[in-house]
């Protein structure tokens, strides 16, 4: 499968050279969870999560820099943040 932001929509292609899209998961309303590397038929992924109201979209990378890429982006389409990316927090 192939990935691309366009907007608040994540296209899917079942080739990057593919010109038609296979679907679509739409970014209203979503947050994106960075989770853990994960590990799949002996080869190490990056991974992250689309949480939905009613469900949960995983992705996988297979590059660090596609990773934080894809979170920076995903952030700035939906504007949304975490508090610690723009504050410094601390407890007195």
């Amino acid at each position: 499968m192939w990935f691309r932001l366009v907007g608040k929509d994540i296209y899917y292609y079942k080739t990057k050279e593919d010109e038609r899209h296979k679907g679509i998961h739409s970014l209203t309303g979503i947050y994106v969870q960075e989770d853990q590397e994960t590990r799949i038929e002996n080869k190490d992924y990056y991974s992250f999560s689309l949480i939905y109201p009613k469900k949960i979209r995983k992705y996988y990378c297979d590059n660090e820099f596609e990773y934080m890429e894809w979170i920076r982006c995903i952030k700035i389409a939906t504007g949304n943040c975490n508090v610690n990316d723009i504050y410094d927090i601390k407890v007195s």
